[in-house]
């Protein structure tokens, strides 16, 4: 491990996999950024890191194939001199159909890939296609998490039944998009989203770690600081909103906010997920993806003991970016499907599917129980 981060401080080009175990080495959790709701640990590094000469989604273009390799892929061109990373998550509004990129991508100047997407809709199709346009908010990491696993668009279904009646007041979209932008909930999120924010002017942040309420929600690191200011902003919008959704949800059906105490505790408690989260990527075992034709560098696959999973992309020798899932059990029960109790089962009905030992507070369940409760009236 020593000798990676010589290797890594001295712009030494290493091979693909000691790449993201250097990188690792080289990052140590910041002090936490605490809003009401949201906790940020910046990941600092412990020197500073020129650029690697790539860009954002600034330069890109999106486009439905004719003939799409696997249904609802899209066709993203780079119209830049420089390579343009595409970050899983990303909302693109258009087409004929909302969509979710469902994995990150970096894509090579002057080319074309095509990539897989998740829906991010459940209207039906569009009868013509409109101008796609990117998002301001990148998908939360439990959609991530759910593209990332190659999840099926009912995860992106149940997540917009949850919080649709958050949309404003005549809009009829069953988009995530909708949801998103809703006033009541922009209102609420945006004032969070600036006070996160200050976390990629922190000198040498290359990537932080989020959560929601106590839980950590997943973790970003980027090769350079240019990439940070390139995409936190959308990372932390994304988060907000949906921590925006569960707020005022909670308030209307007179809950408690699960794991809303007290501030300092709560960044004590992340801070130390971010260190166990840290601990654990880096004995995490790799495992090399398929290439995109169009894209360059090259792609791993991360599961860690604990069964987190990661996904990276190196160009050159060094990390471009690196996307962390941790395993969320509020957020699995709290977008599943709901589980029929025995008095609904019909003698000839499948088995309902063994849940996984989860650790949920009372709170917890009696917010998932009474949400889910509402929305079934």
């Amino acid at each position: 491990m020593r000798t990676l981060l010589i290797a890594c401080l001295l712009g030494v080009p290493l091979h693909a996999e000691d790449a993201i175990h250097a990188a690792l080495a080289a990052v140590e959790p910041g002090t936490p950024i605490k809003t009401e709701r949201m906790t940020i640990v910046p990941l600092v590094r412990k020197d500073p890191l020129p650029s690697i000469g790539i860009r954002g989604t600034k330069p890109l273009s999106f486009e439905e194939p004719e003939f799409p390799k696997r249904q609802n892929n899209v066709v993203v061109r780079n119209a830049g001199d420089t390579p343009a990373l595409l970050l899983g998550g990303t909302v693109l509004e258009g087409g004929r159909l909302d969509r979710i990129v469902a994995r990150d991508h970096l894509v090579a100047p002057g080319k074309s890939a095509e990539v897989d997407t998740m829906t991010a809709q459940s209207d039906p199709r569009r009868r013509t296609a409109k101008p796609f346009r990117v998002d301001a908010s990148i998908a939360p990491f439990y959609l991530r998490a759910r593209a990332e696993a190659g999840g099926s668009d009912s995860n992106v279904r149940m997540f917009i039944a949850r919080w649709l009646d958050f949309r404003d007041e005549g809009d009829r979209r069953r988009s995530l998009v909708a949801i998103a932008n809703a006033k009541r909930l922009q209102e609420f999120a945006v004032p969070e989203s600036m006070k996160l924010n200050r976390a990629a002017g922190v000198p040498n942040v290359v990537g932080g770690i989020l959560a929601i309420d106590g839980r950590v929600q997943g973790l970003m690191l980027f090769g350079d600081p240019t990439l940070v200011y390139a995409h936190m902003p959308a990372l932390i919008r994304g988060s907000t909103f949906e921590a925006a959704a569960i707020a005022l949800r909670a308030g209307a059906a007179g809950v408690p906010i699960p794991c809303n105490g007290d501030r300092a505790k709560t960044a004590e408690l992340v801070a130390q997920q971010a260190k166990e989260l840290l601990a654990g990527l880096k004995s995490a075992r790799t495992r090399r993806d398929d290439a995109v034709e169009g894209t360059l560098g090259e792609t791993f696959l991360l599961r860690a003991r604990d069964g987190t999973r990661a996904r990276a992309v190196v160009w050159n020798g060094k990390l471009v970016s690196l996307a962390v899932f941790p395993r969320d059990p509020f957020r699995r029960r709290l977008y599943s499907p709901r589980l029929r109790p025995p008095s609904e089962r019909t003698p000839d009905a499948e088995p309902e599917p063994t849940p996984e030992p989860e650790r949920l507070d009372g709170t917890e369940i009696n917010f998932i129980d009474r949400v889910t409760r509402r929305r079934r009236r």
